[in-house]
């Protein structure tokens, strides 16, 4: 009777731990959830990362270097079958042809950094193209604390065999690089570090910029 009584008394010590660990559990399940609704919130605006203005590229292992064209520095924010075009300051512009480009991309939601200008298929004929540069969300994943590489990774896969041209990484010799680009009388050259995130609206050092315009 005494073991009987012991028991009983243990139970009914217990049955309050077990009420508040069933509390407990269901505030982590209230805050996973909310958690997760907060990561997959598609950004309505993501201010570009700046660059530094330099005068030379650095050489070097740390470094891969990507051909600015001088066209309109463009944020694309993609959310199911709507697309949205902003410029570096956040004011939205339209640009038809660009935005259906765009929604034609195989994800659902993608915000994309890039450019928009013009490339001259064949003389006389000019066509208004979007070359994307960085990749910032994809489908409900920040993608800005992923390295350099990844992102690049997954943007070239999402634009591959699509209009929207992958603006790629290159490994090339700084002062070849220059020379090719001067040639081609395109803008300039930008240096990103390997490995580095995006900070949007920052200048943080990890992109290096050097201007080859001419001034007519």
């Amino acid at each position: 009777m005494i073991r009987r009584a012991r028991a009983s008394a243990e139970v009914k010590q217990d049955a309050p731990r077990s009420e508040g660990a069933a509390s407990v559990a269901g505030l982590n399940r209230t805050f996973h959830a909310a958690t997760v609704k907060v990561r997959r919130e598609l950004p309505a605006f993501v201010r570009p990362m700046r660059s530094k203005t330099i005068v030379e590229l650095p050489a070097g292992d740390d470094w891969v270097y990507e051909v600015k064209r001088g066209g309109e520095r463009t944020i694309a924010v993609k959310n199911g079958g709507q697309v949205k075009l902003y410029r570096e300051n956040g004011e939205a512009f339209e640009c038809p042809l660009i935005a259906e480009v765009v929604r034609r991309m195989p994800a659902n939601a993608a915000v994309i950094d890039g450019e928009i200008t013009y490339v001259i298929p064949e003389p006389g004929h000019r066509q208004l193209r979007f070359y994307a540069w960085d990749l910032l969300h994809l489908n409900g994943h920040d993608m800005t604390l992923h390295s350099l590489e990844k992102r690049k990774q997954r943007l070239c896969t999402l634009t591959l065999d699509g209009e929207v041209l992958f603006s790629p990484s290159l490994g090339c010799e700084p002062a070849q690089l220059v020379a090719e680009v001067s040639r081609l009388s395109l803008d300039g050259v930008v240096a990103k570090r390997k490995g580095s995130i995006y900070e949007p609206g920052k200048c943080t050092g990890s992109w290096l910029s050097l201007s080859l315009r001419r001034d007519v």
